[in-house]
């Protein structure tokens, strides 16, 4: 125990408070709190160290007091709720000044009302919550409640893991998300020396009081120096985990890991819809593209490299499909998860017109399970799982194990090579379950929205549905300005209302979801599909490399007897050119999708042509082997390292069994208690070469 309950001369029961671990313990759980400040994921997250350092002191003050516990857990709740308003009104969006007379108390608990409600009322009917306020709360109060219990687990009822455990859990979760250049693993190496010194001082306050109990005598000096032997113990670890072979990179650990975390894939999807606001700063440690994409405000994109693609032509690499649409995002709703086999054709072809070609994906980023392809993908060469429409519509097609740090998957896709007067003469007809799923528009939708692509079809005498999809691609890149920095919609408002007649600017997620709404308006059965578009080119290595600043979001459209086919509304992206039925040779803005040769637009948007069966040969494995191309998925020195560990694992318990088997050889088989402990100090002090006496008593 970290504290012995006292009697005061009235007989009411106090506690004392031992302060080097009550101190480690707020270190503990200020370490998370300052590693989530320091993602960034927010505005005001520095408040979170503050609500730690306060929940730490006033808890430390009140349970330390004679009270009943009851009455102890019912202050913590009243002052933090009170924290938690305060925190919660002082940094509303909207607030004028303060609590003056234009931004008085009452109207400011109104407007908290009204951020709490109208965020409820999006979540609660399948939309997205953009409200930081309320995450903010959230964190607010359970950093007070943790900060709490990790001080009532110090004093009250001492306990080593419900102290450290909770602030590890979520200092842990951050840093598996975040991925940008923030310093977090600091927080995590302090979080770590803390957790061993508390550790060390719970052991020598529980061994203090046992020997008080049993009227042991010993110097005060035992608490500094089983302090200075847990500082040394703590800094070897800390440093040995620095300079240790890495264990999580490998296959089977992040295999192992991926298995266990399933159940809580659906929770990450949850999460990013109700608090879509949040702005990850920097490549995430996790799938990029998740089952909710929300229209929001700005974005921040950073130039990391995320893929290299061995690819015949130029082409976009879809990742994830979306069909809903809430007025607020776009969603990949009501989805069924099927397994697929290495190479098995999932997908069967069955539209006309469609071509399969090969590519060979190089993923960059850690943890990555998302499959990345040219459209409509039929086959890879890994065992994984696909998420599929009714119709048989493919939204998402995840691997099994992690992949990243360059390692390789093939996959097979095919790719549309209808001509123009084809879809045009495709018709209408389109299945049931085509119908019901893409034709889908929520009741709020404005009614200008659908005036609007009304008369844009009109205007352009479009009367097959490929012309009017034309025309509203061509509308949008027209009359729609290009800015990834707008401000985000207002809470409640339609995102493509908002585009179309409020900013008339926005990126791909807006340019994408405006024509997907319109089309719906006029009968034209449309999605969005994000993903990454084309890259750079390198003639060198024949390989497209895509950076985390080429992630994009572009419309299908669906035809008759030829399935989905690209559409591209962004200003900014080269438009789509499609094969015609004459021969043709004139250079466009976009790639040629034809059989000719490709196009490919850089970074810094110049067009260059390129044959991509003339560069060199890849190191990244042939596309037509794809043992090969498995075989660098699969790297020896995983299993190598899991081996090691596993070693590690068998000597430390050997070594602890024969250090018990040593400490008390030679004890009689029924000793215990008294002789037993006596025994034991006996060799500790020969170990720390202290001479002793044979007719030395435990109090000498």
């Amino acid at each position: 125990m970290t504290s012995l309950p006292l009697s005061d001369k009235h007989g009411a029961t106090t506690y004392r408070f031992d302060w080097v671990a009550g101190v480690l313990a707020g270190l503990v759980v200020f370490c998370a709190a300052a590693s989530i400040a320091t993602a960034e994921w927010m505005a005001s997250l520095d408040l979170l160290a503050l609500t730690t350092l306060a929940g730490w002191g006033l808890s430390s003050l009140i349970i330390t007091r004679s009270w009943r516990a009851r009455t102890v857990h019912c202050l913590m709740i009243l002052y933090g709720i009170v924290w938690v308003m305060m925190i919660a009104l002082n940094n509303l969006p909207d607030k004028v000044y303060g609590f003056t007379s234009l931004d008085s108390l009452r109207h400011l608990i109104v407007r908290l009302g009204e951020h709490v409600y109208l965020w409820l009322e999006a979540v609660s009917t399948g939309g997205v919550g953009k409200d930081n306020t309320i995450f903010l709360m959230l964190l607010i109060a359970g950093f007070w409640l943790i900060t709490y219990l990790a001080t009532w687990n110090t004093i009250r009822q001492p306990h080593l893991w419900r102290t450290v455990a909770p602030a590890g859990i979520i200092l842990l979760i951050n840093m598996y998300y975040y991925g940008g250049q923030a310093p977090l693993a600091f927080w995590l190496l302090v979080y770590l020396f803390g957790v061993l010194l508390y550790a060390a001082r719970l052991y020598t306050l529980r061994q203090e009081q046992r020997w008080q109990f049993g009227r042991v005598r010993f110097k005060p000096d035992v608490e500094r120096d089983f302090l200075q032997l847990g500082a040394i113990i703590a800094v070897a670890a800390v440093v040995f985990g620095m300079v240790a072979p890495v264990f999580a990179g490998a296959p089977q650990v992040t295999g192992l890991w991926r298995e266990i975390s399933r159940p809580i894939r659906s929770i990450e999807d949850t999460f990013s819809r109700l608090f879509s606001g949040l702005q990850p700063h920097g490549l995430p440690y996790t799938n990029p593209f998740g089952r909710t994409l929300a229209l929001l405000g700005q974005r921040t994109l950073g130039n990391e490299l995320v893929l290299e693609v061995r690819s015949p032509e130029s082409l976009y690499w879809q990742g994830v499909v979306y069909d809903r649409y809430t007025g607020a995002a776009f969603q990949s709703s009501d989805t069924e998860r099927i397994s697929a086999s290495i190479d098995e054709r999932a997908l069967p072809q069955r539209f006309d017109e469609r071509e399969l070609i090969t590519q060979t994906v190089s993923v960059y980023f850690p943890n990555n399970t998302l499959i990345f392809a040219a459209s409509q993908p039929v086959a890879v060469n890994q065992t994984s799982w696909l998420e599929m429409l009714p119709g048989n519509d493919l939204t998402m097609w995840t691997m099994l194990t992690p992949i990243g740090g360059g390692n390789s998957y093939r996959v097979v896709s095919a790719v549309s090579r209808a001509l123009v007067p084809q879809l045009q003469a495709a018709g209408s007809t389109y299945p049931p379950t085509v119908r019901e799923r893409y034709l889908q528009l929520p009741d709020t939708l404005p009614a200008r929205v659908r005036d609007l692509a009304q008369q844009i079809v009109t205007d352009a005498k479009a009367t097959n549905p490929y012309d009017q999809a034309a025309a509203l691609e061509t509308w949008l890149r027209r009359h729609i300005e290009y800015n990834d920095q707008i401000p985000a919609p207002s809470q409640g408002q339609d995102g493509v209302d908002y585009v179309l007649f409020e900013t008339r600017q926005g990126f791909c997620d807006y340019y994408a979801s405006a024509m997907a709404v319109m089309a719906r308006s006029l009968g034209i059965p449309a999605r969005i599909v994000t993903g990454f578009a084309t890259g750079t080119y390198d003639s060198r290595r024949g390989v497209y490399q895509v950076y985390q600043n080429n992630a994009h979001t572009w419309v299908e459209i669906y035809f008759p007897s030829y399935g989905w086919v690209q559409f591209e509304p962004t200003a900014s992206q080269p438009s789509i050119e499609r094969p015609q039925p004459e021969n043709t040779t004139e250079d466009s803005d976009s790639g040629d999708v034809g059989a000719g040769s490709a196009r490919r637009r850089g970074r810094e948007g110049i067009d260059e042509e390129f044959d991509p069966n003339t560069g060199p040969a890849s190191d990244l494995g042939s596309p037509e082997n794809p043992a090969a191309v498995q075989a660098a998925s699969v790297s020896p020195i995983g299993w190598l390292l899991a081996i090691g560990l596993g070693a590690i694992l068998l000597v430390a318990g050997g070594g602890f069994v024969a250090m018990g088997w040593y400490e008390n050889r030679g004890a009689p088989a029924q000793a215990g208690g008294g002789t037993w402990a006596f025994a034991r100090l006996s060799r500790m002090t020969r170990w720390l070469r202290v001479r002793q006496s044979e007719a030395d008593t435990p109090y000498e």
